[in-house]
Protein backbone atom coordinates (compact mmCIF):
# COMPACT_ATOMS: atom_id res chain seq x y z
CA UNK A 1 0.00 0.00 0.00
CA UNK A 2 2.89 2.60 0.05
CA UNK A 3 3.06 2.54 -4.02
CA UNK A 4 0.88 5.45 -5.59
CA UNK A 5 -2.41 4.36 -6.60
CA UNK A 6 -2.34 2.35 -9.83
CA UNK A 7 -4.55 4.67 -11.90
CA UNK A 8 -2.29 7.24 -12.20
CA UNK A 9 -1.26 8.15 -15.64
CA UNK A 10 1.58 9.69 -16.17
CA UNK A 11 1.52 13.15 -18.53
CA UNK A 12 3.64 15.20 -19.97
CA UNK A 13 4.60 17.87 -16.81
CA UNK A 14 7.52 16.77 -14.72
CA UNK A 15 9.75 19.42 -12.53
CA UNK A 16 12.56 18.31 -10.48
CA UNK A 17 14.54 20.32 -7.62
CA UNK A 18 17.79 19.30 -5.63
CA UNK A 19 15.32 17.71 -2.58
CA UNK A 20 11.92 16.79 -4.88
CA UNK A 21 10.82 15.96 -7.71
CA UNK A 22 7.24 16.25 -9.39
CA UNK A 23 5.00 14.75 -12.12
CA UNK A 24 1.62 15.86 -13.39
CA UNK A 25 -0.71 12.95 -13.63
CA UNK A 26 -4.32 12.01 -14.20
CA UNK A 27 -6.23 10.16 -11.23
CA UNK A 28 -9.97 9.26 -11.38
CA UNK A 29 -10.66 12.45 -14.20
CA UNK A 30 -8.69 14.52 -11.45
CA UNK A 31 -4.94 16.14 -12.09
CA UNK A 32 -2.54 15.71 -9.26
CA UNK A 33 0.42 16.63 -8.78
CA UNK A 34 2.74 13.63 -7.24
CA UNK A 35 5.27 14.40 -4.80
CA UNK A 36 8.58 12.46 -3.85
CA UNK A 37 12.14 12.91 -2.68
CA UNK A 38 14.22 13.68 -5.71
CA UNK A 39 16.75 11.37 -4.58
CA UNK A 40 15.58 7.40 -4.20
CA UNK A 41 17.29 6.47 -1.05
CA UNK A 42 15.48 9.62 0.27
CA UNK A 43 18.88 11.38 0.67
CA UNK A 44 18.79 15.23 1.50
CA UNK A 45 15.50 14.36 3.12
CA UNK A 46 16.43 13.65 6.42
CA UNK A 47 19.59 14.46 8.65
CA UNK A 48 20.23 13.38 11.87
CA UNK A 49 16.42 12.37 12.01
CA UNK A 50 15.17 15.54 11.25
CA UNK A 51 14.36 17.30 8.06
CA UNK A 52 16.27 20.55 7.44
CA UNK A 53 14.39 23.92 6.79
CA UNK A 54 15.53 24.09 3.27
CA UNK A 55 14.34 20.38 2.58
CA UNK A 56 10.73 22.24 3.82
CA UNK A 57 11.30 25.69 1.86
CA UNK A 58 11.84 23.14 -1.26
CA UNK A 59 8.91 21.29 -0.93
CA UNK A 60 6.70 24.52 -0.07
CA UNK A 61 8.71 26.20 -3.44
CA UNK A 62 7.78 23.67 -5.75
CA UNK A 63 4.54 23.41 -4.56
CA UNK A 64 4.10 26.90 -5.59
CA UNK A 65 5.22 26.90 -8.82
CA UNK A 66 4.07 23.19 -9.69
CA UNK A 67 0.37 22.48 -8.28
CA UNK A 68 -1.26 25.54 -10.08
CA UNK A 69 -3.91 23.96 -12.77
CA UNK A 70 -4.26 20.80 -10.83
CA UNK A 71 -6.80 19.27 -8.29
CA UNK A 72 -4.57 18.80 -5.33
CA UNK A 73 -0.79 16.85 -4.65
CA UNK A 74 0.21 13.70 -3.39
CA UNK A 75 2.63 13.36 -0.90
CA UNK A 76 4.89 10.18 -0.73
CA UNK A 77 7.08 9.74 1.55
CA UNK A 78 6.97 5.64 2.00
CA UNK A 79 10.15 4.77 3.94
CA UNK A 80 11.57 8.34 4.72
CA UNK A 81 12.44 7.04 8.21
CA UNK A 82 13.20 7.66 10.74
CA UNK A 83 10.55 10.66 10.35
CA UNK A 84 9.77 12.70 13.67
CA UNK A 85 6.69 14.01 14.95
CA UNK A 86 8.60 17.83 14.53
CA UNK A 87 9.58 16.95 10.86
CA UNK A 88 6.25 15.32 9.65
CA UNK A 89 4.85 19.09 10.93
CA UNK A 90 7.67 21.01 9.34
CA UNK A 91 6.82 19.21 6.00
CA UNK A 92 2.66 19.55 6.32
CA UNK A 93 3.62 23.65 7.55
CA UNK A 94 4.61 23.40 3.81
CA UNK A 95 2.00 22.01 1.74
CA UNK A 96 -0.06 24.11 3.90
CA UNK A 97 1.85 27.37 3.14
CA UNK A 98 1.81 26.88 -0.31
CA UNK A 99 -1.83 26.85 -0.56
CA UNK A 100 -1.74 23.72 -2.28
CA UNK A 101 -4.98 20.63 -1.58
CA UNK A 102 -3.11 17.55 -0.09
CA UNK A 103 -4.92 14.52 -1.88
CA UNK A 104 -2.78 11.67 -0.93
CA UNK A 105 -0.39 11.69 2.16
CA UNK A 106 1.79 8.26 2.25
CA UNK A 107 3.72 7.53 5.39
CA UNK A 108 4.09 4.03 4.95
CA UNK A 109 7.38 2.41 6.63
CA UNK A 110 8.48 5.81 7.82
CA UNK A 111 8.87 4.77 11.96
CA UNK A 112 5.84 7.26 12.83
CA UNK A 113 4.65 7.02 16.74
CA UNK A 114 0.89 8.36 17.88
CA UNK A 115 2.89 11.64 18.32
CA UNK A 116 3.55 11.80 14.71
CA UNK A 117 -0.37 10.84 14.30
CA UNK A 118 -0.64 13.95 16.16
CA UNK A 119 0.73 15.86 13.46
CA UNK A 120 -1.65 14.45 10.67
CA UNK A 121 -4.54 14.94 13.01
CA UNK A 122 -3.84 18.89 13.43
CA UNK A 123 -3.29 18.91 9.20
CA UNK A 124 -6.65 17.35 8.45
CA UNK A 125 -8.78 19.28 10.91
CA UNK A 126 -7.07 22.41 9.27
CA UNK A 127 -7.14 21.64 5.22
CA UNK A 128 -10.57 22.64 4.09
CA UNK A 129 -10.87 20.15 1.95
CA UNK A 130 -11.20 16.87 2.15
CA UNK A 131 -7.76 14.36 2.16
CA UNK A 132 -8.70 11.56 0.04
CA UNK A 133 -6.19 8.82 0.89
CA UNK A 134 -3.90 7.75 4.00
CA UNK A 135 -1.28 5.25 4.05
CA UNK A 136 0.19 4.84 7.11
CA UNK A 137 0.58 1.51 6.77
CA UNK A 138 3.46 -0.45 8.61
CA UNK A 139 4.58 1.90 11.52
CA UNK A 140 4.40 2.03 15.44
CA UNK A 141 1.19 3.55 15.77
CA UNK A 142 -1.43 2.11 19.02
CA UNK A 143 -5.76 1.92 18.94
CA UNK A 144 -4.43 5.35 20.50
CA UNK A 145 -3.08 7.09 17.08
CA UNK A 146 -5.75 5.57 15.53
CA UNK A 147 -8.58 7.09 17.41
CA UNK A 148 -7.09 9.83 17.08
CA UNK A 149 -7.73 9.51 13.16
CA UNK A 150 -10.77 8.26 13.28
CA UNK A 151 -11.76 11.21 15.66
CA UNK A 152 -10.07 13.94 13.20
CA UNK A 153 -11.71 12.74 10.56
CA UNK A 154 -15.50 11.62 12.00
CA UNK A 155 -15.73 15.54 13.55
CA UNK A 156 -13.40 18.00 11.34
CA UNK A 157 -14.87 21.33 11.91
CA UNK A 158 -16.61 22.00 8.66
CA UNK A 159 -17.93 18.32 8.39
CA UNK A 160 -16.69 17.77 5.01
CA UNK A 161 -16.12 13.95 5.22
CA UNK A 162 -17.24 11.67 3.51
CA UNK A 163 -16.89 13.76 0.32
CA UNK A 164 -20.10 14.17 -1.19
CA UNK A 165 -21.27 15.01 -4.54
CA UNK A 166 -24.97 14.34 -5.40
CA UNK A 167 -25.37 15.10 -8.95
CA UNK A 168 -22.27 12.29 -9.57
CA UNK A 169 -23.42 10.02 -6.60
CA UNK A 170 -19.86 10.41 -4.78
CA UNK A 171 -20.08 9.73 -0.90
CA UNK A 172 -16.44 9.06 -0.92
CA UNK A 173 -15.11 8.55 2.71
CA UNK A 174 -11.12 9.19 3.35
CA UNK A 175 -9.21 5.54 2.39
CA UNK A 176 -7.01 4.66 5.50
CA UNK A 177 -4.54 2.15 5.20
CA UNK A 178 -3.29 1.82 8.69
CA UNK A 179 -2.15 -2.19 8.38
CA UNK A 180 1.16 -3.63 9.56
CA UNK A 181 1.14 -1.10 13.29
CA UNK A 182 1.28 -1.86 16.86
CA UNK A 183 -2.79 -1.81 17.34
CA UNK A 184 -3.38 -4.81 19.99
CA UNK A 185 -6.27 -6.85 19.57
CA UNK A 186 -7.09 -4.81 16.62
CA UNK A 187 -11.16 -6.36 16.40
CA UNK A 188 -11.94 -5.16 19.58
CA UNK A 189 -10.56 -1.62 18.94
CA UNK A 190 -12.10 -1.16 15.86
CA UNK A 191 -15.71 -2.21 18.02
CA UNK A 192 -15.24 0.13 20.74
CA UNK A 193 -14.80 3.03 17.78
CA UNK A 194 -17.80 1.62 16.14
CA UNK A 195 -19.70 1.79 19.58
CA UNK A 196 -19.11 5.37 19.48
CA UNK A 197 -19.38 6.25 16.34
CA UNK A 198 -16.01 6.74 15.09
CA UNK A 199 -15.58 3.85 13.87
CA UNK A 200 -14.33 3.00 9.80
CA UNK A 201 -15.95 1.42 7.40
CA UNK A 202 -14.84 -1.84 6.68
CA UNK A 203 -14.90 -1.24 3.37
CA UNK A 204 -17.35 -4.38 2.29
CA UNK A 205 -19.43 -3.79 -0.96
CA UNK A 206 -18.24 -0.42 -1.20
CA UNK A 207 -16.49 1.61 -3.92
CA UNK A 208 -13.49 4.19 -4.07
CA UNK A 209 -16.28 6.84 -4.73
CA UNK A 210 -19.48 5.47 -2.50
CA UNK A 211 -19.50 4.34 0.43
CA UNK A 212 -23.24 2.12 2.09
CA UNK A 213 -22.68 3.15 5.73
CA UNK A 214 -21.62 7.34 4.62
CA UNK A 215 -18.56 6.57 7.14
CA UNK A 216 -15.34 9.31 7.05
CA UNK A 217 -12.98 6.54 7.08
CA UNK A 218 -12.94 3.87 4.70
CA UNK A 219 -10.78 1.06 5.96
CA UNK A 220 -8.30 -0.54 3.23
CA UNK A 221 -6.98 -3.86 4.10
CA UNK A 222 -8.05 -4.33 7.73
CA UNK A 223 -5.22 -3.79 10.54
CA UNK A 224 -3.84 -7.25 10.60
Amino acid sequence: SSAAPRSFAPLASKSRSMLWRGEVTSCWESRWLIVRPADDNNWGILHAGTVPIETSLALENLLRDEAHGTDGIALELPGVAPLSEQSLRHLLRAVRSSGAVLKRLCCAGCGLGDAAAGAIVDFVSEQALPLEELDVSGNRLTAMGLAQLCIAFERHPAQIYPRRDAGAGICAPCRLHADDNAIDRPLEVLELLGRRGLGPCPGAGCSRRRCLLGASLHLVGGLG
